[in-house]
């Protein structure tokens, strides 16, 4: 299966994966492919919410595995319409656009409310109404098309105004900001939330070794009954954490990154 190409400068997402690679998140791959077992790789390698991802996978069965890979790119590109910010049609960049969203779909308003239980149980150090300040230090710092004369006023002012999850009403019916100007990330969390969906459907096909770096999100797959999972939660001013695990024997380790940087996860059967 063909490559997906990526072309153009490098982006600040771009940049953050070579430094998550500096960082010796690679080493527990290259362990995965070391073990895997000797039979063909198939791959592909493209974008998944903006970043740099690759989805590996070994099987005997050629056929079978790019089928599978075709499965897995079609349930990203349906979960990328719900919750990517760089897609206009996104539900969430509709959302963020209009400042309400009507019938949104189940994941979304699944997401929503965990982030929410998440921002209660972090006193608010985890917040995903934080975009209108990813917005301002992008403009100021990264592509530098709005330079402020003194940013950390600026953002105080931002964050008063318009950063507070509680004011996120999360309905069947529809979602809403209370406050105008308000906009949602959930970069946080929709790449581990990605990632899981498509670690599922491999085990469920009898996958026994696989490679899913999605969106900043590295898994690992390996032939073994337990598995394990780390996020980490970033916030312009802290990084908070979750820890989740569906089994009792899984071995979990956490990678904490610096503030304001994307999340690392991992993920391992064994």
């Amino acid at each position: 299966m063909p490559e997906e190409k990526l072309e153009g400068r490098p982006t600040r997402r771009r940049f953050l994966r070579v430094v998550a690679a500096v960082g010796g998140l690679p080493l527990i791959i290259v362990a995965v492919r070391a073990t895997a077992p000797k039979v063909q790789s198939h791959s592909w390698h493209g974008e998944v919410l903006g970043a740099l991802s690759e989805l590996t996978l070994w099987h005997p069965d050629a056929a079978f595995a790019k089928r599978t890979i075709l499965r897995a790119r079609h349930e990203i590109k349906r979960l990328e319409r719900i919750f990517s910010l760089y897609r206009p049609d996104s539900e969430i960049s509709r959302l963020n656009k209009a400042g309400k969203l009507m019938k949104p779909s189940s994941e979304l308003r699944k997401l929503v409310e965990e982030s929410r239980r998440l921002g209660e149980l972090s006193g608010g150090a985890f917040d995903i109404s934080v975009q209108p300040l990813w917005r301002l230090y992008e403009a100021h710092f990264w592509s530098r098309t709005n330079i402020q004369p003194d940013i950390a006023a600026r953002a105080r002012d931002v964050a008063h105004a318009v950063v507070d999850f509680r004011q996120i009403e999360n309905g069947a019916a529809a979602i809403r900001f209370a406050r105008a100007g308000m906009a949602i990330t959930l970069n946080g969390i929709a790449q581990g939330y990605i990632s899981d969906a498509i670690a599922d459907m491999l085990r469920n096909e009898g996958f026994e070794s696989a490679v899913v770096d999605l969106g900043e999100s590295a898994g690992t797959l390996a032939a073994s009954t337990a598995w394990s999972t780390s996020r980490t939660w970033p916030s312009p001013c802290l990084a908070g954490m979750a820890r989740h695990s569906r089994r009792a024997d899984a071995i979990t380790t956490f990678l904490i990154r610096g503030p304001a940087r994307a999340p690392t996860r991992l993920w391992t059967w064994r």
